[in-house]
Formats: C-alpha cells, sequence, structure tokens
C-alpha cells in the first residue's frame, strides 16, 4: 500500500524540526518549543514537584536553562507580534493580554539580559 504525500498538507514552517544536541535521546522539537522549553527553564519552580514525573521534568529543563539556541530562539519569539492562540483568551479582553505580555517580556528581557 503506497504511503500518503503529507508534504502538501504541512507547510516547510509549520512543522521544522530541530535536532536538541543537550537532550538524551536524539530529541527532535520544533524551535517554538525549544524556545517555550528555554523560557519555562528561567521560572522559579513554584512548589516541591509533587510526583517523579513533575520531578523528572524539572531535571530536564535545567540543561535548556544555559542553551544558546534556546535563548536565541526565545528571542525570535518574544519579538513576534502575537496573532491568536491561547494566549489572549482572558476575561480581561485584548488590551489586558498585550499589557501581560509586555510585561512578561520586559521581566525576560531583564533577567536575560536582553536589549541593554
Amino acid at each position: 500500500m503506497p504511503k500518503p504525500d503529507r508534504s502538501k498538507h504541512i507547510s516547510k514552517g509549520d512543522l521544522e524540526l530541530i535536532r536538541c544536541e543537550r537532550q538524551p535521546g536524539n530529541l527532535r522539537i520544533t524551535r517554538r518549543a525549544c524556545a517555550l522549553r528555554y523560557l519555562r527553564s528561567t521560572k522559579t519552580p513554584s512548589a516541591f514537584p509533587k510526583n517523579d514525573f513533575e520531578m523528572a521534568h524539572e531535571l530536564g529543563l535545567q540543561i535548556c536553562r544555559s542553551c544558546p539556541r534556546g535563548r536565541l530562539y526565545a528571542e525570535e519569539l518574544l519579538s513576534q507580534p502575537y496573532h491568536g492562540g491561547r494566549r489572549g483568551h482572558h476575561s480581561q479582553g485584548r488590551e489586558a493580554c498585550s499589557t501581560a505580555d509586555s510585561v512578561k517580556r520586559a521581566g525576560f528581557e531583564a533577567r536575560a539580559g536582553i536589549g541593554q
């Protein structure tokens, strides 16, 4: 049975995978996922991990904290204008979300030393 040609359905920018050199197991993720892992790794955990999965997840993110590629992709992600998605579906409205995103971005840039 012939395999379907999926290249017609997925554009190159939608699912371009990169190989993470820092994670074990030849991990392949998108640039956006890499950026989000980097940003998540810079946050202080709110509480001690409740179970083994949370502990493993936090330990897996520690290696992302000093990743130059993750930082670069995070800078690119934060510099792009926001156009929809899950963020922005708050009851405060679009203006409040834009302000919250600006505040988060400014805090990240200050911590990461971006734009100085």
